[in-house]
């Protein structure tokens, strides 16, 4: 029977904690430029507007050097490089269109996102453009994503903050939530208003969200509303693709990244993307009443330092 050192598997335990950790910070900081860096292919490639290129292994060594081997630095940039040859910054929100986050959110991020859908249906078929790669067609199909995005993040802040059940699931639930911690200093320095201290720690980490990332986003509202908005449409899959051409539209002018250009976006098929969506929204938005004739003191505010040790995690 062969012996096992128990030296060596703390040293490979160690070792894959080490890999771990870095590659969760990694991911942390940098993404694939495909995610939203703009693409020009008369340019010869990407626009690094945000920051970048970025070397993995530069990244790994400048922040890592003093405290791990140079031989786990290696194994983790020659897979992150296997993945990307450069990499692009994560989104802050000062990156980001996504300024209809504002601290006053609209008390009814429903009848906007009816709005929107009606304004752009109207484009449509008052500007018909036959062609599946024509620029209107693209603009509206984007701005029919954005005004879902908009409605999930308004629909989700909003109840977040007035629903003390809510509230308490996602700071209980949510990782990114759960694991925040304050100093004394900054609850001091929370001057009270519409929101406490714990409603607008969690308001402006909501608002950091991407809304287009779908799966996120269908765990976030299983865990505040305990349903979720992907079994409310029978095209998951189309909606996924919808967001990915959105991508396409937005951030490589209605290219992919393997420079051809998108030609689906006839009329028609836009037409269906706006029905499709405004279903999912119409469903979801149904689910989210259900839960108010059911719940009807939700309006409940918390008030006062004085429930804040209940809610957020002292340091």
């Amino acid at each position: 029977m062969p012996y096992d050192d128990p030296d060596n598997e703390d040293s490979d335990s160690e070792r894959e904690a080490q890999l771990q950790m870095m590659r969760d910070w990694f991911f942390e900081h940098f993404e694939d430029p495909a995610e939203r860096t703009p693409y020009e292919s008369r340019e010869g490639g990407y626009i690094w507007i945000w920051g970048g290129p970025y070397d993995a292994h530069d990244e790994l060594e400048t922040e890592f050097g003093d405290s791990v081997p140079e031989d786990v630095i290696e194994e983790l940039a020659k897979e992150l490089t296997s993945i990307c040859w450069e990499w692009a910054p994560t989104p802050s929100r000062e990156d980001y269109d996504d300024y209809w986050l504002e601290d006053d959110l609209s008390s009814n991020p429903y009848e906007i996102f009816k709005d929107s859908i009606q304004e752009t249906n109207a484009l449509l078929q008052d500007y018909r453009q036959p062609n599946g790669d024509a620029l209107l067609n693209r603009m509206v199909f984007a701005q029919q994503i954005t005004a879902l995005k908009t409605y999930l993040a308004g629909t989700l802040i909003n109840e977040a903050i007035t629903d003390p059940k809510i509230l308490m699931r996602l700071i209980t639930q949510f990782d990114e939530l759960k694991d925040i911690k304050v100093s004394l200093a900054d609850i001091e320095k929370h001057q009270e208003g519409k929101q406490t201290f714990t409603q607008s720690i969690v308001h402006k980490e909501l608002q950091k969200i991407m809304y287009h990332n779908l799966k996120k986003v269908n765990m976030l509202y299983k865990i505040a509303f305990e349903f979720q908005i992907l079994d409310k449409t029978e095209h998951k899959e189309e909606i996924f693709k919808a967001v990915r051409l959105r991508h396409d539209c937005v951030h490589r002018n209605g290219y992919d990244k393997d420079n051809k250009k998108h030609k689906v976006f006839t009329v028609e098929n836009v037409q269906n993307n706006a029905n499709m969506i405004e279903e999912l929204v119409d469903n979801v938005e149904k689910a989210v009443k259900t839960r108010h004739t059911s719940n009807p003191s939700r309006y409940t505010q918390f008030t006062g330092h004085n429930r804040l040790t209940a809610y957020v995690r002292r340091p």
